[in-house]
């Protein structure tokens, strides 16, 4: 199995209200590059009619040796746990048709 790109989120404040001086949005953008971000996601929020912008700097990274082991070791259980339920089905369908 081929190791994946992970999406990491930078911890930093951001808070850009409805207007803001560039020089602080310049400011903010260059700290998150010195954090490693290489790019910033913007999301539009409306909680109860109060609109809202969720900004976050993230950057990208091949998952770890460990991080796919786990991904594997998921996959396998998840798997397990569909075949034992197929498998159950199957049962009851043989027994609601005397088969």
């Amino acid at each position: 199995m081929e190791k994946i790109q992970k999406t990491m989120e930078i911890s930093y404040p951001i808070n850009w209200g409805g207007e803001t001086l560039i020089s602080i949005v310049r400011a903010d953008l260059d700290e998150l590059e010195k954090l490693g971000a290489t790019y910033i996601s913007i999301e539009a929020e409306n909680d109860y009619g109060l609109a809202s912008l969720d900004i976050v700097g993230k950057y990208r990274r091949p998952e770890t040796d460990q991080e796919l082991n786990q991904r594997i070791e998921a996959g396998k259980k998840r798997e397990d746990y569909i075949k034992k339920q197929d498998l159950e089905q199957i049962e009851r369908l043989k027994l609601k048709y005397n088969l």
